[in-house]
């Protein structure tokens, strides 16, 4: 299966909890044998680069503006993921989800989407319309835990599937 994400961020720039978790994820999948894509943000230029058997794609996103900035992202990421051939999107924020809709509207591609924390406890109101668009066209949404799905179906009345984060445990052994 080809598979393409869409993350805010990504090492090694930024290294927090979607991050890491989009790394250990396309890290697996390549070693199941799929062919796997990340699209991220960059500070100033676009550039690819191979990590662990997967490419990542850089694309600029200034932040002088940021709706400004955030529609030129938008657009850098639609191309680029039209230029790779891919089953499925995976988008790793409920926030962020609207480009896979619109993705998926022009290029009739089934995407995921991913609820991480922030974009479930912070207050609706503020982020509601932008989550509510993406649950209404996603295929499929995944949240880390049982009360972040419990969260989602009670706000958004949309079914969600639970899939927790792994561990490496080789990344604890003592040497």
């Amino acid at each position: 299966m080809r598979i393409a994400f869409l993350t805010m961020y990504f090492p090694p720039r930024w290294l927090a909890g979607i991050e890491l978790a989009t790394y250990s994820l396309a890290s697996e999948l390549v070693k199941r044998g799929h062919e796997v894509h990340v699209f991220t943000s960059s500070e100033k230029k676009v550039y690819r680069q191979e990590q662990n058997g997967f490419t990542v794609h850089y694309l600029p996103y200034p932040s002088r503006i940021p709706l400004l900035s955030l529609l030129a992202f938008f657009f850098r990421v639609y191309f680029q993921v039209r230029k790779v051939r891919r089953d499925v999107l995976h988008i790793q924020s409920l926030l962020w989800g609207w480009m896979g809709a619109v993705i998926r509207a022009a290029h009739h591609v089934p995407y995921v989407t991913n609820g991480h924390g922030d974009d479930i406890y912070l207050d609706a109101r503020f982020k509601g319309p932008a989550i509510r668009f993406n649950l209404k066209h996603a295929n499929a949404v995944i949240a880390l835990t049982n009360d972040m799905r419990r969260k989602v179906e009670e706000v958004y009345h949309r079914s969600v599937m639970v899939v927790p984060n792994g561990v490496h445990l080789e990344m604890y052994q003592k040497e």
